[in-house]
């Protein structure tokens, strides 16, 4: 289903994202990695709520492209 990487952000990275902006104490100055990261969602938020460095990883082929749209 490597295909489908990008088109779909599941319950979890979407609610792992809004709360990471909610709360960006959380992640603000950290370093945070996303492992699976699909659409680099959750990656994409932790470094809009100051993570010092976001790093999403993910071994689908298409996560970059998908990452890269994600983020506009």
């Amino acid at each position: 289903m490597s295909h489908l990487t990008g088109l779909f952000v599941g319950p979890a990275a979407k609610f792992t994202a809004r709360y990471l902006l909610d709360k960006p104490e959380q992640v603000r100055g950290r370093t945070v990695v996303g492992f699976g990261s699909g659409s680099g969602v959750v990656a994409i938020a932790a470094a809009k709520a100051g993570a010092s460095r976001s790093t999403a990883l993910d071994v689908d082929k298409n996560a970059l492209q998908a990452t890269k749209s994600t983020q506009g």
